[in-house]
């Protein structure tokens, strides 16, 4: 369960500080940032720059905190949509294995809840 070449770490939240381990707790959130988006432009309470930052915030928060869901079945889940709990960014330790293995080391477990705030976020 390898991060896959080309995806980013943006999307990602830090669980805690002192270790690496992070994950898409946002992914529920980005249609808040949408309608306050056009609650600050409906009412003129914003500048352009604030509507498009909130806007942005919003879409990265839509696509980047879908990177780890296994839509394609390349990183070897059970199933396609299924999401690990947790990444670890750190680089040249595995922290499941206690091996060297390079960057974004996903655990092998599945959670329902990672997959279901991805939803969440998309409804």
């Amino acid at each position: 369960m390898d991060w896959a070449n080309g995806d980013n770490a943006a999307g990602m939240g830090l669980i805690a500080l002192g270790h690496s381990g992070s994950d898409t707790f946002a992914s529920m959130f980005p249609q808040y940032y949408f309608q306050l988006a056009s609650l600050c432009s409906k009412f003129s309470v914003c500048s352009v720059d604030e509507y498009t930052l909130l806007y942005n915030q919003g879409q990265l928060l839509l696509y980047n905190t879908k990177q780890p869901l296994d839509i394609d079945q390349k990183k070897g889940y059970f199933h396609p949509g299924f999401s690990s709990e947790l990444f670890t960014f750190s680089i040249g330790y595995n922290i499941f294995t206690n091996e060297n293995d390079g960057r974004g080391i996903g655990d092998p477990h599945f959670v329902p809840w990672t997959s279901a705030n991805s939803l969440y976020g998309l409804v």
